[in-house]
Formats: C-alpha cells, sequence, structure tokens
C-alpha cells in the first residue's frame, strides 16, 4: 500500500490546527521541519491508521489517511477509537496487515 494522503485534523499538540501531507511520492518520502513542528506526529498518525490500539489512551484523535493499494483507493478514517475503513468510497473492512 501507498500512501497518497494523510489528514490530521487533532492529535495532542494539533488539537486546534490539523494539517494534511499530500502529493506524497511512489517513492521515498522525507519529512523535516523544526522541533514541533508535526514530523513525530506524522509518523504515529500513519502508525496509528493502520494499528488504531497503538494510539490507546491518547486524546484527541481525528485522522484520515488515502491509500493506493494496486490501484483500488483505500481511505481509513480514525475519530478516537474508531476507525472505519472504506475501498473505492464504500464500506469495507480493514485490509489484511502485518502485526504490530
Amino acid at each position: 500500500m501507498k500512501l497518497r494522503k494523510l489528514s490530521i485534523q487533532r492529535m495532542p499538540g494539533f488539537e486546534e490546527k490539523g494539517f494534511e501531507l499530500i502529493g506524497l511520492s511512489d517513492q521515498l518520502n522525507i519529512i523535516t521541519g523544526p522541533n514541533a513542528s508535526g514530523k513525530t506526529t506524522a509518523c504515529r498518525a500513519i502508525q496509528g491508521l493502520l494499528w488504531p490500539k497503538t494510539l490507546s489512551g491518547v486524546s484527541p484523535v481525528s485522522l484520515a489517511g488515502d491509500w493506493d493499494k494496486h490501484g483500488e483507493t483505500l481511505r481509513v478514517e480514525l475519530e478516537g477509537p474508531n476507525s472505519t475503513w472504506q475501498r473505492e468510497g464504500i464500506p469495507s473492512d480493514m485490509p489484511s496487515l502485518p502485526g504490530f
């Protein structure tokens, strides 16, 4: 799966003003910035979208991610502990992922 877009509406440190990562490469993406600019938060958000239990006890959380999996668009939204998946805009089960 390739991440196409990451939307962070709320996470600790970003409760009022979130941010998005868009225009991601098919290859390697490098996130740079000063301290407290969201680099670690972006990594934790990606991890949390795929393995929501890793954000257990973290509040507030409101995230979304768009992924490409073999030409299909998958979208995951995480609100608090609840995640929902869509495949091509249709509700779907979470895809099979390796354990974390």
